[in-house]
């Protein structure tokens, strides 16, 4: 049996330490709030919880974005020149269309 890395996007309901562990990949989507656009990182490098959700309770709306054809590109491409497969396990396509783009 090859080698495999297990990919999945940032919708995963797994914390940053939860995700290192098990030694996932994860593509990020984009939260757009209160003007900017952030990766949805899971160690909240790119807006901190506290920020986050300051925001939202002072009622600054969110919305978030799918991950790009390109994002997954970019980090499956190395797994695969090593000659790994990869499990994608991504957000529903019912509600994105993060799936479409891993595929």
């Amino acid at each position: 049996m090859r080698e495999y890395v297990i990919m999945t996007d940032s919708c995963c309901d797994l914390t940053d330490h939860m995700a290192r562990e098990l030694g996932l990949t994860v593509v990020p989507l984009t939260v757009h709030i209160d003007g900017h656009d952030y990766p949805n990182m899971l160690d909240g490098s790119a807006i901190s919880f506290e920020d986050f959700y300051g925001k939202i309770r002072s009622g600054v709306l969110a919305t978030t974005s799918a991950a790009n054809v390109g994002q997954f590109q970019e980090a499956m491409r190395p797994i695969l020149a090593e000659g790994k497969d990869i499990v994608s396990i991504n957000f529903s396509s019912a509600l994105s269309t993060t799936y479409q783009s891993a595929c």
